[in-house]
């Protein structure tokens, strides 16, 4: 087994842990697939002068539950919390996608 082979089965392992279910709404093609919730933050401004905490909500998706189909800016995702739109679509690593959503 390769490292790359190790490193997508723990991010396998790692998203059966923690998803939640999802559905995507894709024209004419509701696709209800397990997603991570992933929040990303990062702090914005000058050490000593004002400074903020800024962050994204995302989505991470596995490749293979997508069947396919492609995910792109303003798809509506439905979540136990509500629906978000897709506002960016990270590059695919391994065998997930990552994307930012928004309300």
């Amino acid at each position: 087994m390769t490292w790359r082979d190790e490193l997508a089965a723990m991010k396998a392992e790692v998203h059966e842990t923690f998803a939640i279910p999802v559905t995507i709404q894709l024209p004419g093609n509701p696709l209800t697939v397990a997603a991570r919730h992933h929040r990303a933050g990062a702090v914005v401004g000058e050490e000593g002068y004002t400074q903020a905490i800024v962050t994204d909500d995302r989505l991470v998706f596995l490749l293979d539950d997508l069947e396919g189909n492609t995910l792109s800016r303003g798809i509506a995702i439905t979540t136990p919390k509500g629906t978000v739109r897709i506002a960016e679509v990270m590059p695919p690593d391994i065998n997930t996608v990552t994307v930012v959503v928004g309300a």
